[in-house]
């Protein structure tokens, strides 16, 4: 019995910090996912474009992963690297993203000069927009600690629900009507898997 109770208090605490987790990240996308569709109500505003043609001043190298990197840090550029891209007249696409900010690098052909392409759209709608969409480690320490934490927030979900049912299945005679809920739970997930996969 004391066991038992032992169990139940670490579960509890282990659902307590999860849920903190699930209910920040889930007030967030809540909120970021209304902007984006009620974009009536929040316009993300036009964007303004500069564009500036500057001598080359990186050797070019038939390593495009390297190449980029040379070029965002020889022309202080921010944000996280797209693939380079070769168009199909031989010239090479650079493209750097970050929340309200995007900017486009192409290497001329003679490779003597570079086009550097900025767009700003810095109103909330357009940050969060972009904050939103944000996967993956690479770009920098920021981009690594946001990947973590949207993982985080991934398992939290799984922990929260899964240090739930522990709490409760061992009292589940007590409280019947928890059948209910896991059953919708799981009823709603599995309804949602079938009709992506037929539907879309």
């Amino acid at each position: 019995m004391a066991d038992r109770i032992r169990r139940t208090k670490r579960w509890r605490k282990v659902h307590l910090v999860t849920s903190m987790f699930v209910i920040v990240f889930t007030a967030f996308f809540l909120l970021s996912g209304f902007m984006m569709i009620r974009y009536d109500l929040f316009p993300a505003g036009e964007p303004v474009r500069y564009v500036k043609t500057l001598p080359m001043t990186v050797p070019v190298s038939d390593h495009p992963e390297h190449l980029g990197k040379q070029i965002k840090h020889a022309y202080d550029l921010r944000g996280r690297m797209d693939k380079p891209i070769q168009l199909k007249d031989g010239r090479w696409h650079f493209f750097f993203a970050r929340p309200g900010v995007t900017q486009m690098a192409i290497i001329s052909l003679d490779h003597d000069s570079i086009q550097i392409t900025r767009t700003e759209q810095l109103t909330v709608p357009r940050v969060v927009n972009r904050i939103h969409h944000l996967r993956g480690y690479t770009g920098g320490w920021k981009y690594l600690i946001w990947g973590v934490l949207y993982d985080m927030s991934a398992l939290s979900l799984l922990v929260f629900a899964l240090t739930g049912i522990l709490m409760w299945f061992p009292m589940r005679k007590g409280y019947p009507y928890g059948w209910w809920f896991v059953g919708t739970g799981f009823g709603i997930t599995i309804l949602v898997i079938l009709a992506m996969y037929f539907l879309a």
